[in-house]
């Protein structure tokens, strides 16, 4: 049988990881796949996430790392998880699932681009 995730360096390769850095969320959906709604605000711990990834880098090599919610953005240390995560060099890309709601109160030296911005050189 063909593995459908090969596996390369004793790592499996996949598409994605994502990780949950907070349960919480801005918004109240009533079809929310994560069940933000319905949970009590939390966040985890950067140096828990570290070692995490830090784990899951022995065994798993996904192109894409998302950092995921609720609504990541209410994290209160968001851009210490996002260096934690780039730091674990776990994936080539990482990136952030947001409703974009919080965007825009965001600092302007925040590490993705504005909302309002392309990054397209279109």
């Amino acid at each position: 049988m063909k593995n459908v995730f090969p596996i390369v360096n004793r790592r499996v390769q996949t598409r994605s990881l994502e990780s949950h850095i907070v349960d919480h969320c801005n918004l109240r959906c009533a079809a929310c796949c994560s069940l933000s709604p319905h949970l009590p605000k939390w966040e985890v711990e950067p140096v828990q996430l570290a070692e995490e990834l830090r784990l899951a880098r022995r065994v798993i090599a996904p192109t894409w790392l998302k950092l995921v919610g609720g609504e990541p953005l209410l994290h209160s240390r968001f851009l210490e998880c996002l260096e934690v995560a780039k730091a674990a060099d776990i994936a080539t890309i990482v990136s952030v699932t947001t409703n974009g709601f919080l965007l825009p109160r965001q600092p302007d030296d925040m590490p993705f681009p504005h909302p309002y911005e392309s990054s397209s050189p279109h």
